[in-house]
């Protein structure tokens, strides 16, 4: 995670908290990509954080639930 000179390489500032790196731009989308009914931009932070963001996301709006007779199914 550092350099020759002893100073952080960029996959150490990409997992810290706070850098300067562009982030991700998650939306999600209405009838067409002119409708958007959610978007979240997460920049400047650590990419683990950016990973969880998008997971629930993802959960939030793409994982749903489906009961058949007694059984509940993701």
């Amino acid at each position: 995670m550092f350099t020759k000179d002893k100073k952080y390489n960029n996959a150490a500032a990409l997992l810290s908290d706070e850098n300067d790196f562009y982030g991700i731009d998650m939306a999600r989308f209405g009838n067409s990509i002119n409708e958007i009914m959610d978007r979240e931009t997460i920049e400047k932070t650590s990419v683990l954080k950016q990973y969880d963001a998008a997971v629930s996301m993802i959960k939030r709006y793409y994982q749903y639930e489906e009961i058949s007779g007694i059984e509940r199914k993701k």
